[in-house]
């Protein structure tokens, strides 16, 4: 089906396209991409560690924020 789509739409595929010669990915690419890689690799099977970290933090933030004073001191 995709492959129908893309030959309505797109029509064939130009000759500028499969005698063109290109690189995938360069130095600088490879640099800024696998440590995010890593990381996320990471975060996916280590994740008891860094929820156990921010766990304060998001029971802190979701908790109920106590009701609003109007700074007005009541005198009995």
């Amino acid at each position: 089906m995709l492959w129908m789509i893309q030959r309505v739409f797109y029509g064939d595929v130009s000759k500028m396209v499969t005698e063109l010669k290109v690189v995938d990915m360069g130095g600088r690419e490879h640099v800024a991409v696998w440590p995010m890689a890593v990381l996320m690799l990471v975060m996916g099977v280590a994740s008891p560690i860094w929820i156990r970290a921010i766990d304060g933090a998001l029971v802190k933030l979701a908790s109920p924020a106590p009701a609003p004073t109007l700074g007005i001191a009541v005198r009995q």
